[in-house]
């Protein structure tokens, strides 16, 4: 449920009259990205506006055609709109009445998916006939321009697509639990912190999200452990196996060799020396000289 509110749709004329028991069909962008690209995933499929005028019928489904016609946008709007439109101004252009972009968005689809691309599919697309660009009529040019597009003011454009009352406190309650929901999760920050300590095993005294909040976790969580993740997670620790350089030495010339001070039991050599089963350096003794 709760992903369900967090996907919700903005436009509530949608969905504000759907069963709210129903599984919710309707999701976000990517989501609903996904789901459409889902689509073409069966067999191959066309990819350019060629491949489609090449294929047999069936040539492709509508949603990969829809893919392809915003891919090869700037070549659709040359050869289906009149200037200045263009494919956008389907989707972009609230002056335009809904119903003449509806129409011609229908027209280019059933042109790709249904017609055999000659003079007479043209004029029987049932979503209107194919009109003439300017001086193309009579030059042996196929009417390829989508039905005329009625323009609007902007007084007649606020007329259309009114959100009913009901939609309208559709839209603002679930608004409101949007932000709840997002209110209520955890900060970026704190979410970093978790991620940290479960990465260096620091699980100790955590709580999940199911066994309390996360003002509980850091009431109820030890300062050191907190700040012993943040070491971790930053690589600030601080204990005794990190070697650190020496300070100078006050008197010395900038000419002198620097040394390098080492751990009474040469740890690190110890590290890189072992070899499974090789005695380390550092545990064997030192031969005796022995007197001549």
């Amino acid at each position: 449920m709760r992903a369900q509110l967090r996907t919700y749709h903005s436009i509530p004329a949608l969905q504000a009259r759907q069963d709210p028991n129903a599984y919710k069909q309707l999701q976000d962008a990517p989501r609903l990205k996904s789901i459409l690209k889902g689509a073409t995933e069966d067999e191959p499929q066309p990819s350019t506006l060629d491949d489609v005028k090449l294929a047999s019928k069936p040539r492709t489904n509508p949603v990969n055609l829809i893919f392809i016609l915003a891919q090869f946008a700037p070549k659709i709007s040359e050869t289906h709109f009149v200037a200045p439109r263009d494919f956008y101004d389907l989707v972009m252009r609230p002056t335009l009445s809904s119903t003449s972009r509806a129409r011609a968005f229908l027209w280019l689809i059933w042109w790709y998916l249904e017609s055999d691309f000659s003079l007479a599919d043209t004029q029987r697309n049932p979503f209107g006939a194919g009109q003439y660009g300017e001086g193309e009529e009579g030059t042996g040019v196929l009417p390829l321009k989508v039905p005329t597009l009625e323009s609007l003011t902007e007084e007649q454009a606020a007329l259309e697509n009114i959100d009913t009352d009901g939609e309208q406190l559709f839209g603002e309650v679930k608004r409101k639990e949007r932000i709840a929901i997002l209110a209520s999760e955890p900060s970026p920050a704190m979410t970093a912190l978790k991620r940290a300590r479960k990465e260096k095993g620091l699980g100790q005294g955590y709580k999940s999200e199911d066994e309390g909040s996360e003002s509980g976790w850091w009431k109820n969580g030890d300062a050191k452990s907190v700040t012993s993740a943040m070491q971790h997670a930053y690589g600030l620790d601080n204990d005794s196996t990190h070697t650190r350089t020496p300070s100078p030495v006050a008197g010395r010339t900038s000419d002198a060799k620097p040394t390098t001070a080492m751990p009474s039991d040469m740890r690190i050599n110890t590290l890189l020396n072992d070899d499974e089963g090789t005695p380390s350096r550092a545990s064997s003794p030192l031969p005796t000289p022995q007197a001549s």
